[in-house]
């Protein structure tokens, strides 16, 4: 398969997945040689699907295997650390989290994921803490922060709504 070909059949697949055809966009990428299903193109679109069909532990294994091939690469990691969060294992996504901690505590997006990881687990302090280093950061944080669902207890809202 050319090079262009494979192209082609990526951004057909792209396109069905825009339509939310991810049955069709699953069945091009099947179409696909062995050698070039594990490109990270194709590994990229295999996400996107399983990730808009709320799949998102399948996603985040993928993510992994991504990110193993390029271990300096923290928003690939990030991304391992946000799906496994989005799967419902918020202490995967804190261990996650933790190997690019000093790489990233600037970024707002990964103290915000961190606090939230921190509230799924009932760990209120570390979640406080999280979310003013997030809210230190990017202040307009605060307003989004309120109708964050994950906040909850945090801003006084009742659990059992």
């Amino acid at each position: 398969m050319t090079r262009d070909s494979f192209i082609k059949l990526c951004e057909q697949a792209e396109g069905y997945i825009e339509l939310g055809l991810y049955d069709e966009a699953s069945n091009v990428l099947e179409t696909l040689p062995s050698q070039l299903k594990i490109t990270q193109e194709a590994i990229q679109l295999q996400m996107t699907i399983l990730v808009k069909t709320g799949h998102f532990l399948k996603a985040s294994y993928l993510a992994e295997s991504l990110s193993m091939g390029d271990p300096e690469n923290t928003d690939r990691m990030h991304l391992v650390a946000q799906l496994r969060y989005d799967a419902g294992e918020p202490r995967e996504a804190l261990d996650w989290l933790n190997q690019i901690e000093p790489k990233r505590t600037h970024l707002v997006h990964y103290n915000h994921l961190k606090a939230k990881c921190f509230a799924a687990l009932q760990d209120l302090e570390q979640c406080r803490h999280s979310l003013a280093e997030a809210h230190s950061i990017d202040p307009d944080l605060r307003w989004m922060s309120l109708e964050d669902l994950a906040f909850d207890l945090i801003f006084g809202k009742d659990p059992t709504i």
